[in-house]
């Protein structure tokens, strides 16, 4: 900036942030951020700005451009009197200057970032989270000690428990676990989840953020409640339970009455989380509890967690991964009881015996996941699972209960070999039990009479989605979601038979964790299939249509809106929140694309909206609110943009989509579900399927389609003739029209310069070489990246052209199959997935979300290769914290734009300037 007054600078300043960001300017409005102020000082240009303000820096550029790369003054500044200064010399000052907002984000000084899908940082839920929509139905109770019966639901994808004040509530009455009804974050923030310290009020129910797959932690959760209202939750990634004190009371004195937890077992204080309270994996106390996770101690199998307390206020805390069952007296918190082992500080543990876990010893436990009291014999209840699909047994102990005493018995059901299990039965997902409170000689069906509902002792949820009733020996008297004893639950057919639609609410999927029972005798499921409960009334009964028996309709339920396309999703539509899995982002001039379930969301603008902004428009829906306009944009799906500003993508049924850029509201697309012929044989169709990857050769201005199904690149050589017929006249892949098996038929673990195993991305660098991205999520064959050369791609004249890949990546060579892969050396992306490039053909890879170290895989996801031309190993990680990337591209201005699919968000963060994002590798 050359030599002016101060009022002119500070206007300046205004002008360069509305020239960016198209606002409007008013001198002195401080709501705009603090003023930069200029002024001469002998031979020197002092800038300065607020004391209050020391989160700001000085950067430059020159000229002031759209495309501008400011730098930070390396000249510190200094604080005098109530400003913070800055000294240049005034010989050579000929360019313009701004403050820039420096904070801290986990450690790293970062100046620029936004974030699109999420409001802050920590947040990670998909869609619009709200007290009338769950994510991962875990578990329901109902407690009966009041009237109306209060109702809780465990919500663990947003890690927290709703409390409903009765059925007639269609919000949820209480939050616990969140400040809000709109937050769902573990312990407050994704990124740390139970790594970081937790707070009284925190709830982590999901494994944030060692686990990527959010979306399969399906984990089932027992918590109960007194006959005095008061409420205990198994907080088991924080290792810890929490007792809440009559949450629905009207008396708020000695802390009933809120959702703040009044005890904790069996944590020191608030904040603390740690296994066996500090101790570590490998010891343990009466005062411990190990229920997190069990990876640190080499498993983690288990499908459920659990605690109970009795008639007595005594507490049973399933102590998973310390292989026992601990019983603490009403109050206290050091445990007085050991089940499962020979004292409180051993641990021997049954899982040995996986195979056959009734064998286990009666005195030993595996992990176990609930410990219940039957209230009428005084009988306890413990199921202890194994590793190797779930399996598990039923341990009952008699009372007098005395430390290591073993089980009177063991049971597993006993399911009848006929129909689906006519070849044999596994008792395994053993998830939830409560003994039966429904006592009558009420039929099952009209007009036969049964004992079913007198003989029942307990309800178990079990595997094959099914809600058995069992009688004292474990004799299977009723499977609710199957449509007999000896059928498997959560059948779609079932539901087909009889007309009936099997999403649409409240019919039973795949019910799991604890049951609850009204005061009217309806039995309440949590259904992790369709995120919601449904109810059904007691006794049971099946209808019937023609020959077949017929599912009953259930009696209401929970959560339960229209059925969406696709199948019920996750929380609530919101118009700046994206569905559970999403892939796919692009960018075109002012306009950030989001592929979204049903919609695109697009955000016009984008770089100077603020964190968390609804979308400017929604193509494909009416509106922010909804995806129940039917259309062909289901599936995840890559973009590319063509030298006449089409977009590029794929579609439902695996065909490609064309859209005309810019997107306007309410935009249509150009053409849908797209054929293919072969440019030698124009009239015949190419039965192709392009699931995700399509790029735009910018050289020879031709289309690549990656086909899916045949392990196949197509070229399609005219698409500016989109109307008509696009023609493909090159594969590379296979070496004729009808080859489609993996790898050329090389086999899955042979890969070669020329094959293909499965494919997540393809994109082309600014030199026009082609890269692909030869692996998908979790692995798949040929976990690597190659690189066709521009040169090759443009002397392609025949369909089956003999072109081999010139570089890989990942792995040091082309034929070592995704089973014996040898790597580049120092650290690389273990599993690739997707790539973009920026202005300087630097490129930056994407991992699938998992790596060596699951503790700290959340920062191992993107790599940059500042030349991978003529360097096959990549120079830094970009520590930006992710569940799983899906799409990743660069702008015009070089931001990088990085979908994180499985947190459900899209962050856009500038390398240039912002440089504390990159640890390098050696």
């Amino acid at each position: 900036m050359t030599m002016r007054r101060a009022a002119e600078s500070a206007l300046t300043y205004r002008l360069i942030l509305a020239f960016l960001c198209g606002g409007s300017v008013v001198s002195g409005d401080a709501a705009d951020g603090p003023r930069l102020i200029a002024e001469g000082a002998g031979a020197n240009v002092v800038l300065r700005w607020p004391g209050a303000s020391s989160n700001f820096v000085v950067e430059a550029a020159s000229p002031l451009q759209t495309t501008n790369a400011w730098s930070v003054l390396t000249n510190r500044p200094a604080l005098t009197g109530e400003e913070w200064a800055v000294t240049n010399p005034a010989a050579g000052t000929n360019g313009f200057f701004r403050l820039a907002q420096q904070f801290d984000f986990y450690g790293k000084p970062v100046r620029f970032l936004k974030l699109f899908g999420q409001t802050r940082w920590g947040d990670t839920s998909p869609g619009r989270v709200t007290g009338g929509k769950i994510f991962h139905s875990a578990g329901v109770v109902v407690d009966r000690s009041a009237t109306p019966n209060h109702i809780y639901v465990a919500d663990t994808g947003n890690n927290r428990i709703l409390g409903f004040l009765s059925y007639a509530s269609t919000n949820a009455d209480l939050v616990f676990g969140q400040p809000d009804a709109f937050s769902g974050a573990a312990n407050g923030d994704g990124n740390l989840g139970f790594d970081g310290p937790t707070m009284r009020t925190n709830l982590c129910l999901l494994n944030y953020p060692e686990n990527p797959n959010v979306a399969e932690q399906w984990m089932r959760l027992n918590f109960d409640v007194d006959a005095a209202g008061n409420l205990y939750v198994p907080d088991f990634y924080n290792n810890r339970v929490l007792v809440y004190l009559a949450p629905f009371s009207d008396d708020k004195s000695g802390g009933q009455g809120d959702t703040v937890p009044d005890r904790v077992l069996r944590q020191e204080n608030w904040a603390s989380n740690a296994v066996n309270r500090g101790l570590g994996p490998n010891a343990r106390d009466e005062r411990s509890l190990f229920i997190s996770w069990g990876n640190p101690a080499g498993f983690d199998h288990v499908s459920a967690r659990g605690v109970s307390v009795d008639t007595n206020g005594n507490v049973w805390v399933a102590d998973t991964f310390n292989s026992r069952v601990l019983r603490f007296p009403p109050g206290a918190t050091n445990a007085d009881l050991v089940l499962g082992q020979a004292n409180f500080t051993s641990r021997v543990s049954a899982c040995s015996f996986a195979g056959n876990p009734t064998n286990a010893p009666l005195d030993r436990m595996c992990t176990p996941v609930l410990a219940r009291v039957n209230a009428d014999t005084g009988d306890l209840y413990v199921i202890d699972e194994f590793p190797g699909g779930f399996p598990a047994r039923i341990l009952v102990f008699a009372p007098p209960f005395t430390s290591s005493m073993g089980a009177a018995r063991q049971f597993v059901p006993r399911q009848v070999l006929a129909g689906d299990y006519a070849g044999g039965y596994r008792f395994t997902h053993a998830t939830g039990l409560m003994f039966n409170p429904f006592k009558t000689d009420d039929p099952v069906d009209p007009g036969v009479s049964t004992n079913v509902f007198r003989d029942g002792v307990l309800w178990l949820h079990a595997n094959d989605a099914r809600t058995l009733l069992l009688d004292a020996q474990g004799n299977i008297l009723l499977a609710i979601g199957a449509p007999n004893t000896i059928s498997r639950g959560g059948d779609y057919a079932d539901f087909g038979v009889c007309g009936q639609d099997p999403l649409a609410p409240y019919n039973l999927i795949w019910p799991g964790g604890v049951m609850g029972f009204d005061s009217a005798n309806n039995i309440y499921l949590a259904d992790e299939a369709t995120h919601r409960v449904a109810r059904f009334a007691l006794p049971y009964r099946y209808g019937v249509s023609g020959t077949n028996r017929c599912l009953p309709a259930a009696d209401g339920g929970m959560f339960g809106s229209p059925s969406q396309i696709g199948g019920p999703t996750p929380n609530s539509v919101g118009p700046a929140s994206f569905h559970q899995d999403r892939v796919g982002v692009v960018t075109f001039r002012d306009q950030l694309i989001v592929r979204d379930h049903q919609r695109y969301m697009v955000w016009t603008n984008y770089l100077c909206v603020t964190n968390g902004a609804p979308a400017t428009w929604f193509i494909g829906q009416p509106n922010g609110f909804t995806v129940t306009n039917r259309n062909v944009l289901l599936g995840r799906a890559m973009h590319a943009i063509d030298h006449s500003n089409r977009l590029w993508t794929v579609s439902e049924h695996s065909k490609l989509l064309l859209y005309q850029l810019p997107l306007t509201n309410g935009a249509q697309p150009l053409l849908t579900l797209i054929p293919l012929w072969w440019a030698d044989e124009p009239n015949t169709q190419i039965n192709y399927g392009a699931a995700q990857p399509v790029a735009f050769d910018p050289v020879t201005r031709t289309l690549w389609v990656y086909d899916t199904t045949a392990h196949r690149l197509l070229r399609v050589s005219n698409p500016d003739n989109w109307a008509g017929k696009l023609l493909v006249d090159a594969v590379i892949g296979q070496t004729n029209k009808t080859g489609t098996a993996i790898n050329r038929g090389r086999g899955v673990f042979s890969p070669d310069a020329a094959s293909f195993g499965d494919v997540n991305d393809i994109k082309f660098d600014r030199l026009g070489n082609l890269f692909v991205v030869d692996n998908t999520y979790e692995l798949h064959a040929n976990g690597r990246v190659i690189a066709f050369a521009a040169a090759d791609l443009a002397a392609i004249s025949t369909m089956f052209p003999s072109i081999e890949a010139r570089w890989v990546f990942v792995v040091n060579n082309f034929t070592n199959g995704v089973n014996n892969r040898t790597f580049w050396p120092g650290q690389n992306p273990q599993s690739p997935v997707c790539l973009a490039f920026n202005s300087r053909n630097e490129m930056v890879v994407g991992n699938d979300g998992y790596f060596t170290n699951g503790f700290t895989r959340i920062r191992n996801q993107l790599y940059l290769y500042r030349a991978p031309l003529t360097k096959p190993t990549p120079d830094a990680v970009i520590e930006l914290p992710m569940g799983s990337p899906g799409e990743i591209t660069f702008d015009a201005q070089d931001n990088l734009i990085v979908q994180d699919h499985i947190y459900n968000r899209v962050w856009v963060i500038n390398l240039d300037a912002d440089t504390s994002w990159l640890r390098a590798l050696p």
